[in-house]
């Protein structure tokens, strides 16, 4: 929610700067500038994707490991329940 709120405020204030520049430069300056804050835009997300992802990723690795360990735990109680 926090980074619809951010792209949103970005893309609302880079319309304002590019509007007030409309007239005084002419249409392929003002494409390239949004071209610009577009792919900033799309930098940033990217970035703060992959730091979701890692997250996700150790969280991930955490519980994996935690499954093994239980899986573990369990043989060695059945082994001891069977003797």
């Amino acid at each position: 929610m926090l980074i619809r709120l951010a792209i949103i405020f970005l893309l609302v204030f880079a319309q304002v700067g590019f509007f007030a520049n409309v007239e005084a430069k002419g249409d392929e300056d003002y494409h390239r500038d949004i071209l610009r804050a577009l792919k900033k835009i799309n930098a940033r997300l990217i970035y703060l994707e992959n730091d979701k992802l890692k997250s996700i990723q150790s969280v991930q690795e955490n519980l994996h490991r935690r499954i093994e360990e239980i899986r573990d735990s369990l043989q060695q109680i059945q082994a001891t329940g069977e003797i």
